[in-house]
């Protein structure tokens, strides 16, 4: 989507005139004219940028403005971290973004959002959640406690949620609910609420085990795991799905903290008010509740595992057996690939950095290339990647894409070790047919590796704040990264003559010789 077309859609849903914008950042209304036509483009001015972004948020309240800018921007966070603050951010973004083509798929649509993810862009949270009324005023004895309607279900939640954060120690907490989400979404400073929360009991320590509704759809489950990046990030949540159909019937809601409480309902098919939700704080009861969510994730399979730099040995091990599946490959980078980087260059990084993570990641690298010269003797390997700009590898400012892993930073490619990579991804194209490298002039993300064997073995890499390797393992996720990546792939290969590439990577390496 271009400037022009940004600025109308954001001015159409604060309904603000143009004069009015104009007025607020001090310029002249015809200006502000010129931008909605595009005879103007994006101002190169971003203090410009970010008083438009500054007034615009303070015109764009109230829930529909709020989710409408969500679903604009693809920002998330406005809609729940409800503040002119997050929402001017969200904005200037945007407005900011090269990106002039929508996404044509949820795949895209997710990885974008993916990429811009950053721990640092979250307001970590300290203070308490809204205030809920005393439980010790609802209908309970001998602690059981009812309450009724979707009101009364966001209330049991949310007492839930206070006795997880008023515990000093805060363990863990099993997440199970099939039944419609109306009551959760109905009210977003509910749902507010319940993210800082969230947020909390992650930064507290606890753990989390989420199992993903049965038959739900594909947008429904990237979304939820958007909402849900944070603690995926710091590794405090393994989500689960249940592989097998349900009964069109029941549904049911059990959330428990195992020694403290539980909350439970049920409910028919299709049912958007709920009839009653019960919060129980007896100890056996809270018990039986947790050997049943025990019981529950017996039956369930892991959604997706994530990997972190604080577990080093599963994350390598996790990258060593999707590299060692029989099957063809799918590589897609901003960079140049993981997958030809010369041993040389991780030497020389572990020379430097004499890291127990950097011995790691050279250990890693020897034992992947391995296997990637033995899987080419049977399967194809594409390499989508984008070259680096020249100047800047000259300049030394061209990140090795997998040191982004690195607490201390990245490591920085010498012009002849870029030259070096570009040689090796030469000869093995040269000595390989299975090999093939697709080159893209614009990545469509910065700091995400999507890496995809077979129809539904993927690999989802965050290479920048924080490191983190999403181990895609549901089966209709993973098919739908799978044939992203093939769509690419069959559209590129059109334009990606084999020659042509190898003597467009020959072209950059006399340039970096010079």
């Amino acid at each position: 989507m271009k400037f022009s077309e940004k600025l109308n859609k954001l001015l159409a849903l604060t309904e603000i005139q143009g004069a009015q914008l104009a007025e607020a950042v001090n310029i002249d209304p015809s200006q502000i004219s010129r931008m909605r036509t595009g005879v103007r483009k994006r101002p190169k001015d971003t203090e410009l940028l970010k008083l438009m972004a500054n007034f615009l948020a303070g015109h764009c309240t109230g829930q529909y403005r709020l989710s409408s800018l969500a679903e604009l921007t693809g920002d998330v966070r406005v809609q729940i971290k409800r503040s002119e603050h997050m929402s001017a951010d969200a904005i200037f973004t945007w407005l900011s973004s090269d990106a002039d083509v929508e996404p044509k798929t949820r795949v895209e649509t997710f990885l974008r959002r993916f990429d811009g993810f950053s721990l640092r862009t979250l307001n970590m949270v300290h203070g308490e959640t809204d205030a809920v009324p005393s439980i010790q005023n609802a209908n309970g004895e001998n602690g059981f406690y009812a309450f009724f309607d979707n009101a009364g279900k966001r209330r049991a939640v949310s007492e839930l949620i206070k006795v997880i954060l008023d515990s000093e120690e805060p363990g863990d907490v099993y997440l199970f609910t099939d039944e419609d989400m109306t009551w959760l979404a109905e009210d977003l400073t509910f749902l507010r609420n319940l993210t800082d929360g969230i947020q909390q009991f992650v930064q507290k320590g606890g753990h989390i085990y989420r199992v993903e509704p049965p038959m739900q759809s594909l947008d429904f489950t990237f979304r939820t795991i958007e909402r849900w990046l944070p603690a995926h990030m710091s590794g405090a949540i393994d989500q689960y799905y249940y592989p097998h159909l349900r009964d069109e019937l029941h549904r049911r809601t059990l959330f428990v903290a195992p020694g403290k409480a539980a909350v439970f309902s049920r409910s028919l098919a299709g049912q958007k008010q709920s009839r009653f939700t019960t919060f129980c704080a007896d100890a056996a009861m809270v018990e039986l509740c947790h050997q049943e969510a025990l019981d529950i994730l017996k039956v369930c399979r892991p959604m997706m595992c994530v990997h972190t730099v604080k577990e080093a040995d599963a994350l390598f091990a996790c990258m060593r057996h999707v590299a060692d599946i029989p099957a063809d490959g799918l590589y897609k980078t901003a960079s140049l690939s993981v997958a030809t980087l010369p041993i040389e260059i991780m030497e020389r990084v572990c020379r430097e950095r004499n890291s127990p993570l950097a011995e790691r990641m050279l250990k890693s690298q020897r034992e992947r290339a391995v296997l990637r010269e033995n899987a080419m003797q049977k399967h194809n390997l594409v390499d989508i990647m984008t070259l680096a700009d020249p100047q800047e590898v000259m300049a030394g400012m061209v990140p090795v894409a997998i040191t982004k892993m690195l607490p201390d930073g990245p490591a920085f490619y010498t012009p002849e070790e870029y030259r070096l990579h570009l040689e090796r991804i030469v000869e093995a194209m040269e000595r390989n047919y299975r090999y093939q490298v697709i080159l893209t002039e614009t990545p469509n993300w910065q700091d995400v590796i999507l890496y995809c064997k077979g129809d539904d073995n993927v690999l989802l890499i965050k290479s920048r704040d924080p490191f983190a390797i999403f181990e895609i393992t549901e089966r209709r996720m993973a098919t739908s990264f799978c044939d992203f990546l093939h769509q690419i792939s069959a559209q590129e290969r059109l334009t990606n003559d084999r020659q042509d590439t190898i003597d467009e990577l020959r072209k950059m390496m006399k340039q970096l010789q010079g």
